[in-house]
């Protein structure tokens, strides 16, 4: 027997899901082997698309890359015509790009204050134009001295006119609404004092009235959104040490900023990314849970009603670090959300991810799309035609995605080293014959935390049934 059997076995299964995976969705399928005779025995665990019904089926409708390095995609917004629009920024600007329904550019627009600008949010306007917020005039980067952004264009991607708003420091729009009377409400943050700043505008972006909200710690506003009172709901994050020691809190205004209630959002261990409404009232929020024992996370949902109470959270994700940043809700009621994971390909530890539940939460599908780069997703939205749009990142470029809304159709691959006569899996199950007695040593995929590799023996001549979770590696004793 080797000395260090599992070193150089697990070697073989990181070597083999490098080179065999290239595109790793979830779903499940029976798959038959047959094993390759005189050598350790060696299951990967890993997925692959194939073709149903004769029929090649993709998870991925299109995708197209924008910008060089330092490029990055934050918003996007489904228009009227069925187009995609986003915002971000290439080579220290904003950038408008509108896309057609099959990925075809169809116009690009950069605006250039002279210093570093930044989009952080676009939404179509009722005259068919866009209104786009975010960072200009900054003198380094994100973080320094700048101000508050808005940028009007009409539907063909002419700058209308453009505000920069000055509250000292650091300032930034990071959401942007309209208003029944035409105008806007911007949702950002100030380094005076470190508060959520709100902005309210008229038609042409002319401000009218700010309001600041804060608490004794560093408050940023994270996301906007329009209350069934015709007043708004304004979620915050107070930091009290980065970065999971964080307060969220749910602030109901009416329409002239004056504070209603606010809601305390238990969140210890977690970080919110974005907030976005649902049909009965309430609100999704997705983010972060963190596991300091360990140091990974899990992506994580919480559902809230109303007036700002839990319903329900969830979290989703493998042994290392997941994390979500952004959620819908779908037509059927349940949600969809996009962000990152490094549990899946060990060798890449960010990797865009999409996770698809139902109403209460529990995962229906998930994938995982492989760039051979690191990427990741910054926002998702449910398009017209029934599909997701996703926004990310790519290699430090803007990376925009359509996805089909279906759960993917795939069989699982399994790599054999060893002497058996039969092999199969079947559903989430491993079924096998060993004519040696086998160490199987498990990678788990963490549900609720990591719960550290499994070992079972199998004696000689064994017919079983195992159930991996990720990666099997059996190796001969």
């Amino acid at each position: 027997m080797d000395k260090y059997p599992l070193i150089g076995v697990s070697i073989i299964a990181v070597v083999l899901l490098v080179l065999g995976s290239l595109t790793n969705v979830v779903g499940y399928q029976s798959v038959k082997s047959t094993p390759q005779p005189d050598s350790t025995l060696c299951a990967v665990d890993t997925y692959e698309r194939y073709p149903q019904s004769g029929i090649s089926y993709s998870p991925v409708e299109w995708d197209r890359v924008f910008g060089d390095q330092s490029s990055y995609g934050f918003s996007v917004y489904e228009d009227s015509d069925g187009d995609s629009v986003l915002t971000g920024r290439i080579n220290h600007d904003i950038v408008l790009i509108k896309t057609d329904i099959n990925g075809n550019m169809v116009w690009n627009r950069s605006f250039d204050s002279g210093l570093n600008d930044w989009g952080c949010c676009v939404r179509q306007t009722m005259d068919g134009g866009y209104i786009v917020t975010g960072a200009v005039d900054s003198y380094h980067d994100m973080f320094t001295f700048s101000h508050v952004g808005l940028l009007k264009y009409d539907h063909q991607g002419n700058l209308l006119w453009n505000r920069s708003m000055k509250f000292g420091g650091y300032s930034d729009g990071r959401y942007v609404l309209q208003t029944s009377d035409q105008g806007f409400l911007v949702l950002g943050s100030t380094s005076i004092q470190y508060s959520v700043l709100l902005i309210k505008t008229d038609a042409m972006g002319h401000e009218q009235w700010n309001r600041t909200f804060g608490s004794a710690k560093s408050d940023y506003g994270i996301s906007l959104a329009h209350a069934a009172d015709d007043g708004y709901d304004v979620l915050v994050q107070s930091i009290y040490y980065y970065p999971y020691n964080t307060t969220f809190w749910l602030i109901h205004i009416d329409e002239n900023g004056s504070e209603l209630w606010n809601r305390t959002i238990p969140t210890v261990d977690r970080w919110i990314s974005s907030m976005n409404p649902t049909d009965d009232g309430g609100y999704i929020l997705v983010g972060e849970y963190y596991y300091s024992k360990t140091s990974s996370s899990d992506a994580w949902l919480m559902k809230i009603n109303a007036n700002g109470y839990e319903e329900w959270n969830r979290t989703y994700g493998g042994p290392l670090c997941d994390s979500g940043s952004s959620v819908r809700q779908t037509p059927d009621g349940g949600y969809v959300f996009t962000g990152y994971t490094g549990s899946i390909h060990w060798y890449d530890p960010y990797t865009l991810w999409v996770v698809k539940t139902d109403a209460a939460g529990i995962e229906q599908w998930n994938r995982s799309i492989l760039s051979n780069l690191s990427g990741y997703g910054s926002v998702v939205i449910f398009t017209s035609d029934g599909m997701f749009i996703i926004v990310g990142s790519f290699d430090s470029k803007i990376w925009i995605l359509k996805l089909a809304n279906e759960p993917p159709h795939m069989k699982r691959r399994v790599f054999l080293f060893g002497s058996i006569t039969h092999l199969e899996t079947e559903g989430v199950f491993l079924t096998f014959q060993a004519h040696n007695i086998l160490l199987v040593q498990f990678f788990p995929i963490k549900i609720n935390h990591y719960i550290g590799n499994e070992y079972v023996t199998i004696s000689q001549n064994y017919t079983g049934i195992l159930r991996p979770k990720f990666i099997a590696c059996l190796c001969r004793m």
